[in-house]
């Protein structure tokens, strides 16, 4: 299964948050337990690639465990405070993100209780916001939530931009039409 999150020094001599997947060999014959295998693996990827997602003009994504520790997500903070602690989800600076927190935890009372993917929205800096949260679980012990949140009005210029595209070429379309 996979261990805890923990804080571990890069190979760029950078703090990096990872986690660990080990499995147990036992020997063939006497069916003793031979060794665990590992392999450890940097969280920080996660997040890299979460930066390089463009959600709209302004959406988020984050992941977090259900405890609301932070996995990672599309913001530049680090998931460990200067203690070393493990950040939850709430404590990023990030305000779109601490509100969306928020509204889930009001909202459901407590994050085990997301067992499907679903859609809600808020309204936050009187803009309604727009989330998708789903559970991202693994039979060797990964439960984690992965939240995206988009303000409305992000889709809303995009739909708008479509729609007077659309009206310019069905103009264009009905003058080249006339000519004809």
């Amino acid at each position: 299964g996979w261990t805890d999150i923990y804080e571990f020094i890069g190979l760029t001599g950078t703090q990096q948050s990872g986690m660990s997947f080990v499995a147990p060999f036992y020997e063939r014959h006497t069916g003793k337990l031979g060794g665990v295998l590992g392999a450890d693996f940097t969280l920080s990827r996660i997040s890299e690639f979460l930066r390089e997602v463009k959600i709209g003009q302004s959406g988020k994504t984050f992941i977090m465990e259900r405890s609301g520790l932070l996995v990672g997500g599309s913001f530049p903070y680090p998931s460990f405070d200067k203690n070393h602690s493990r950040l939850t989800a709430f404590d990023v600076n990030d305000t779109l993100i601490k509100a969306t927190v928020q509204y889930l935890s009001t909202y459901f009372g407590n994050f085990q209780k997301i067992r499907k993917g679903q859609e809600i929205n808020f309204n936050f800096n009187g803009q309604r916001q727009l989330v998708y949260m789903t559970p991202f679980t693994t039979p060797f012990n990964l439960d984690w939530l992965i939240v995206v949140v988009v303000p409305e009005s992000d889709f809303m210029a995009e739909i708008e931009a479509n729609t007077r595209l659309t009206i310019v070429l069905s103009v264009i379309a009905l003058v080249l039409a006339t000519l004809f």
